[in-house]
Formats: C-alpha cells, sequence, structure tokens
C-alpha cells in the first residue's frame, strides 16, 4: 500500500499522535494521584487516632505501673492475692498443666507442635496436637511416645497424615487421663 500523504502533513500528523498521547497520559496520572491522595486522607486519620488511642493507652499503663510501685509491699501483697484467688477458683488447672507438659514431654527435633486445644470430657481431657513432623519415620515414633505417656489412655492419628514421606502436617486427638481424675 502507498501512503500518498505528504511528507509535511506526516510529520504534523504524527507530532499531533503524541502530543495527544502524552496529553492522555498526564491526565490519566493526574486523575490517579488525585484519586490516590482522596483515599488516603481517611486512612491517615484512622492510624493518626489508633496512634492518639495507643499513646494513652501506655500512659495509662505507665501511670497506673507507677501507683502500684508507690504502693509498696501493700499494693505486691493484693496482686498475690488475687493470683492465689485465681489458682484456687480454677484448681483444675495444675493437672490441666501438668497433663500438657506430660503430653508434650515426647516432641522430638522433627516435631513442630503448631497448635494445642484442650477441652475437659466427662472421662478426662480431649488434647488435640497439630503440627508437622518432618519425616513420616518421626512422626510414626511421636505418636508411638505419646501413647506411651502414663495417662494418655488413647492418641489417634489419621491415616491421611502418613501419606507423605516429608513435611507430614498432622492432627492427633488424645485422651488424657490426669492421675487424680475419679
Amino acid at each position: 500500500m502507498i501512503n500518498l500523504i505528504p511528507n509535511e502533513q506526516k510529520r504534523r500528523q504524527t507530532l499531533e499522535y503524541y502530543l495527544a498521547l502524552g496529553t492522555l497520559f498526564s491526565v490519566l496520572c493526574a486523575l490517579m494521584f488525585g484519586i490516590g491522595a482522596v483515599l488516603l486522607v481517611p486512612t491517615f486519620v484512622a492510624v493518626s487516632a489508633d496512634a492518639r488511642e495507643a499513646a494513652r493507652y501506655a500512659e495509662t499503663l505507665t501511670q497506673l505501673a507507677a501507683v502500684r510501685a508507690e504502693g509498696g509491699p501493700e499494693a505486691q501483697v493484693v496482686a498475690f492475692q488475687e493470683t492465689a484467688e485465681i489458682l484456687t477458683d480454677s484448681a483444675r488447672e495444675p493437672q490441666i498443666a501438668g497433663g500438657l507438659a506430660e503430653i508434650l514431654a515426647p516432641v522430638s527435633a522433627g516435631i513442630s507442635v503448631d497448635a494445642v486445644r484442650i477441652s475437659e470430657e466427662a472421662d478426662g481431657l480431649q488434647v488435640s496436637l497439630v503440627g508437622v513432623a518432618a519425616t513420616r519415620s518421626a512422626l510414626t515414633a511421636f505418636v508411638s511416645a505419646l501413647r506411651a505417656v502414663p495417662g494418655v489412655a488413647r492418641a489417634d492419628l489419621p491415616v491421611s497424615a502418613l501419606v507423605a514421606e516429608t513435611n507430614n502436617s498432622f492432627s492427633i486427638s488424645i485422651l488424657f487421663i490426669p492421675k487424680e481424675h475419679p
């Protein structure tokens, strides 16, 4: 195809095209900058309000600590009594803590426990361990060690946790019967 437009007119059209393209690009950039500024204003207001609230909270905590420090031994005795009341109100907590320590004792280098859930049932404590084992053999050794822990009535591991050879995600369900449990 042959272009019959004179060279001078081609140059003028090319110049007009690039000027229009540059103008469009400049307008779009200005529009994007304006939209960004409008969107940042509410974020700035929210963040500055949160910062003021955090500063007030820190100041209140500092004042409270200073009041308790000035209270001397009486304030420490009151804090100790509050702690003792909490422990006596929840007499099962030491059993749960001791049971959890026994259950987590067999954790070896190839086992990473990410979450522990404990719920109390009529026949004992239902403990759920969620984590990742480096290898299948480390996981099976961990489950075997769990089953050998005194007080563990059962330790259930789904077969699906043993499918992979490495990086095995697991969720073990354990029924633990504390020593003082009837």
